[in-house]
């Protein structure tokens, strides 16, 4: 049974090959012989039909699909990978250790600037206030009594004189810690202060700049308008083709897409400027806080060192009842002093059991929930701005020389198919890391969509190079044989010229023609049999062009 099916199969096989091969040596025969002659025409045999239907059946000039040579963008690019960042983190933090009262956002959540998330449990605080509170009137009576007459206690004078030494010498190193931790505070809050303060200054450039851009593609859209109402003008009089009117419509489209991405763009800016606006405002507002913490604080050391000279002078003093008493007064008023500024130290704390968002942005980590304790270091939540992102990648460091700041990049996500994000090169590292010899480099991001998410991942094109060609081909009308690389040209009486041409720079899409083929030439891209130099053709589409 086997050999008999392979014996059929064999037999089935030789006759269709039979019956093809006499097909085609018809055809060709035909196709070579004059008008008329043998009674059939070539016929054309596409791979699957051409686009359309179009395929070229038995009997016609073969179908091909054509591109119109012309002007185009040549570009290099450099391809990585890279993720996707926030500019701004911000960890919400505590400054002392509490039980957390409530948390009034999660994950996902969106949030402003001085917005309440967290409360810290303040009766510990509150304890302490009052305990400050109670050390003040303490210290306010022992000053009434000291006033009233009372005299202080018999002391070796020896023993005294050395305790208040030691006592000044302790109050003075706290005090020269307090006002060392003084200037770091304040330089810290100083600092934050400058940069929001540049990031505003930047924001509002940023403004300036995206309404001169709105301008231009005002302008731009005026222009196409009146294109391609000339266009519609000259193909009612029949001096332009339809494809010329389709194009100046494309070109309208285009245009009105590119106004409203810039009103976008400005809408976004602005946005940037009304944050910048807000945190400039909250660095402030941190940075009066730290000075009057500051203040406090320096304010309690100076009176405990004040209150540890006055008991050694009045140590030293004590000889004489009358110098005693006075000093005696003037040390029970330092400790009234000393006694109001941790009363003051203890309210702003009390003050800090409410943790507020630095920033405008999304809540991307919750690591506690109400009930929990709560420590310095240990942030309870994260929040980042989303307005914009950064792209961090790297690239070798041997293709360091072909990038610069400034460079369109262009990223693609498999979270985001079918969608291409463009941004700039805004910061580029000047030494390549010692172990992978690679580059960094960080790509701005607008966000106006809201479709990125810091932690994304995709990879990056880098354009390094743009070159405005004056030819270009689609790079499948370019032909490669023994005698190089030709393109067939189809001309107006839709006859085939083989031509030899020249090839300058290539992009993944298009190819620059440098010689051979002039713009405006229609160019086959798609052929379904082999073209022969004067073999008159059938274009896709009704006999037009494809532009």
């Amino acid at each position: 049974m086997r050999f008999v099916i392979i014996v059929l199969s064999a037999m089935l096989l030789t006759g269709l090959t039979v019956w093809r091969f006499g097909n085609r040596s018809q055809a060709n025969a035909a196709a070579g012989g004059p008008p008329g002659a043998g009674g059939a025409a070539r016929a054309s045999r596409p791979a699957g039909g051409a686009p359309g239907g179009a395929g070229g059946g038995r009997g016609g000039p073969p179908t091909v699909g054509v591109a119109v040579a012309g002007p185009g963008e040549i570009e290099s690019s450099i391809d990585t990978v890279g993720s996707l960042e926030s500019p701004n983190k911000a960890l919400i933090a505590p400054k002392f250790t509490g039980r957390i009262e409530s948390i009034s956002v999660r994950e996902g959540d969106a949030v402003t600037v001085g917005q309440v998330l967290v409360k810290i449990d303040p009766s510990e605080l509150d304890g302490e206030v009052a305990q400050r509170q109670s050390s003040v009137a303490e210290a306010r009576a022992r000053l009434a009594q000291a006033q009233l007459g009372q005299n202080p206690a018999a002391v070796s004078i020896s023993s005294a004189i050395e305790l208040q030494k030691s006592a000044v010498a302790v109050a003075n190193s706290d005090f020269l810690q307090v006002q060392a931790n003084q200037a770091a505070v304040l330089a810290s809050a100083d600092q934050t202060v400058n940069q929001a303060d540049a990031r505003l200054r930047g924001a509002e450039a940023d403004v300036q700049s995206a309404l001169a851009q709105q301008g231009r593609d005002q302008a731009n859209l005026e222009n196409s308008t009146s294109k391609l109402k000339r266009a519609e003008s000259l193909f009612a009089d029949g001096f332009v083709s339809l494809q010329s009117v389709e194009n100046s419509r494309t070109e309208l489209a285009v245009a009105k897409a590119t106004i409203r991405v810039s009103e976008s763009n400005v809408n976004a800016r602005r946005q940037d400027v009304i944050s910048g606006r807000a945190q400039l405002e909250s660095a402030k507002q941190q940075l009066s806080i730290a000075k009057r913490k500051s203040q406090a604080d320096l304010t309690s050391a100076k009176a405990k060192l004040a209150q540890a000279k006055a008991s050694l002078n009045s140590a030293n003093a004590n000889q004489s009842q009358t110098s005693a008493y006075k000093e005696n007064l003037s040390a029970l008023r330092a400790s009234v002093q000393s006694a109001e500024g941790q009363l003051r130290q203890s309210m702003a704390r009390r003050q800090e059991s409410e943790l507020r968002s630095p920033i405008t942005g999304i809540v991307t980590l919750r690591n506690a929930d109400p009930g929990s304790l709560a420590s310095p270091g240990n942030a309870v939540l994260v929040v980042q701005s989303t307005d914009w992102l950064f792209v961090r990648s790297a690239i070798p460091v041997e293709q360091g020389a072909s990038v610069r700041v400034g460079l369109v990049a262009k990223l693609t996500l498999d979270s985001v198919p079918g969608e291409a994000f463009e941004g700039k090169i805004s910061n580029l590292t000047q030494a390549a890391d010692n172990q992978s010899r690679q580059l960094g480099l960080l790509i701005r991001l607008e966000n106006t969509a809201g479709k990125l998410n810091p932690g994304m991942f995709g990879h990056v094109s880098i354009v390094t190079k743009s070159v405005r060609a004056r030819v270009t081909v689609p790079r499948e009308a370019i032909r490669a044989g023994k005698e190089g690389q030709t393109v067939a040209v189809v001309d107006k009486d839709l006859k085939v010229s083989l031509r030899p041409v020249k090839i300058g720079g290539q992009s993944p899409k298009l190819a620059e023609i440098t010689d051979g083929v002039k713009s405006g030439d229609q160019v086959v891209i798609l052929a379904y049999d082999q073209l022969r130099e004067g073999q008159t053709v059938k274009l896709v589409g009704a006999g037009r062009s494809k532009k």
